[in-house]
């Protein structure tokens, strides 16, 4: 079972935590979406995710390759041909939609909000997240760079343990595209790739048995979580979706459990319909809500909720496909030659 593999799957976890979130968010109660999932917790183990990948690939490959600044404008390369193309693809279907189905909150409204967008100065809607992330593409070679040098994984560390203090300051009711708020998010992973990638420190010290109990007890964790917070301390959904030090801690621990020996746990996540999900996270998670939104104009009258929802749910997967395969990768075929490795470091 190869790490992409299962990291693949645990993508796809992340994306349905986002998508059953949103799935009450824009439908409501019904037998199949209840108020139980924060949608913003799948948003940052995706961020956690994403750091420990392209650290864990800036680690492998930067301190092996002699012209560095040819590295660097390679990595730089590769991330905007992943993400920008879809980005603004989908950025201008939400305007246009925007334009024939006013006042919903999670279409864009209006040309200067469609521009901010475009210019990553503030996310609109899912779109905030994108900005987000693209600003710490910067960040990375700085921490991969201390981290392949001596006593590295001590100053990724200090970085850690500032920026969570420095995020207490930043850090309002709502930090969405504030990634002076969430920086130490993205650093959690990247601290976990400069561990991982140091040596077997994981499989030596966690068993099997204990391993899974923690894999088992943070999945279980982002369903109780919610539920017991609202029911026991009365708190408001809302509020729970911005308890970013929490859903980072439990995906720090769900990945640390992923990543250690081989459990029940990362057999489920390699899970072909796990890993499936995962590929096509990104163009899922950029299309589902304009389809929620849609459908539920056209057919919120018509049919019962539940109908609707698996209507949505599975043009999302069709529209997601596609977009992947033709936007996504074939975009990217387009800059690169068709080389096996080249592909790979596409599909991180």
């Amino acid at each position: 079972m190869s790490r992409l593999t299962k990291l693949d799957g645990l993508r796809g976890f992340a994306c349905l935590l986002v998508i059953a979130g949103h799935t009450h968010g824009t439908f409501g109660d019904s037998m199949i979406s209840t108020e139980v999932i924060a949608a913003k917790s799948g948003v940052y183990l995706f961020f956690i995710l994403s750091a420990f990948l392209l650290t864990g690939q800036f680690l492998e490959s930067y301190k092996s390759t002699n012209d560095k600044l040819w590295f660097l404008g390679r990595y730089f390369h590769r991330r905007v041909i992943r993400i920008i193309p879809l980005y603004f693809i989908a950025l201008t279907a939400y305007y246009s939609v925007g334009l024939l189905v006013p006042n919903k909150s999670a279409i864009i409204q209006n040309f200067p909000e469609y521009l901010r967008n475009v210019f990553m100065y503030q996310g609109s809607s899912i779109f905030w997240t994108v900005p987000v992330e693209f600003k710490f593409y910067f960040l990375i070679p700085f921490i991969g760079i201390m981290a392949t040098a001596k006593g590295g994984s001590y100053k990724t560390l200090w970085i850690l343990i500032l920026s969570i203090l420095l995020s207490f300051i930043g850090l309002s009711g709502d930090n969405t595209g504030n990634l002076f708020s969430l920086s130490y998010v993205f650093i959690l992973g990247g601290l976990l790739a400069c561990i991982f990638y140091k040596g077997s420190f994981l499989k030596q010290r966690i068993s099997p048995l204990i391993n899974t109990i923690i894999g088992v007890s943070m999945i279980f964790a982002y369903l109780m979580i919610p539920s017991f917070l609202i029911q026991i301390c009365g708190y408001e959904m809302g509020e729970i979706e911005y308890m970013a030090h929490i859903w980072s801690i439990v995906g720090f621990i769900l990945m640390v459990s992923i990543l250690g020996n081989e459990t029940y746990i990362t057999t489920l996540m390699s899970n072909s319909i796990m890993v499936f999900i995962g590929k096509i996270s990104y163009s899922i998670y950029l299309w589902h809500l304009l389809i929620f939104v849609i459908t539920k104009e056209l057919l919120a009258d018509r049919i019962p909720t539940e109908i609707n929802i698996l209507i949505a749910w599975t043009l999302t997967c069709i529209v997601a496909y596609f977009s992947y395969n033709l936007i996504e990768m074939r975009l990217g075929k387009i800059i690169f030659k068709e080389h096996q490795w080249k592909k790979r470091i596409l599909e991180t």
